[in-house]
């Protein structure tokens, strides 16, 4: 939806001007669901997407929590293709998302085409 969209922008602008060390968004809703059983149809990858790009163009944010957020595989993509580009990002942890083993091996090779040390957290 369009003010999906609009706070996803406005989370965007605001992660990059804060200049943010670190940043828990665990049990946050940042896919649009807080539970499993949720209905499909509130499943959006927009707050993430916005998330993702912020944090690999933050310049100062080096931690970040992601845990219980039901980002399932989609979700969880759209990080994985942001941080291999991140400046700074040192900890990131997404546990408890639904994720799957497929995905978290991506996590885990874009994590190391950083070109430092990233810590992840599935």
């Amino acid at each position: 939806s369009s003010s999906m969209q609009a706070r996803a922008l406005l989370g965007f602008r605001a992660v990059a001007r804060a200049q943010l060390e670190w940043l828990d968004l665990s049990t946050n809703k940042i896919c649009g669901i807080k539970e499993a059983d949720a209905r499909e149809e509130q499943y959006t990858v927009d707050g993430i997407t916005s998330l993702a790009v912020a944090i690999s163009a933050s310049l100062t944010l080096h931690t970040v929590a992601l845990d219980g957020n039901f980002l399932y595989a989609n979700g969880a993509k759209v990080v994985a293709n942001e941080i291999a580009s991140s400046v700074r990002l040192m900890h990131l942890s997404m546990r408890d998302n639904h994720i799957g083993s497929p995905t978290k091996s991506r996590l885990r090779k874009a994590a190391a085409k950083c070109g430092r040390p990233l810590t992840l957290q599935l």
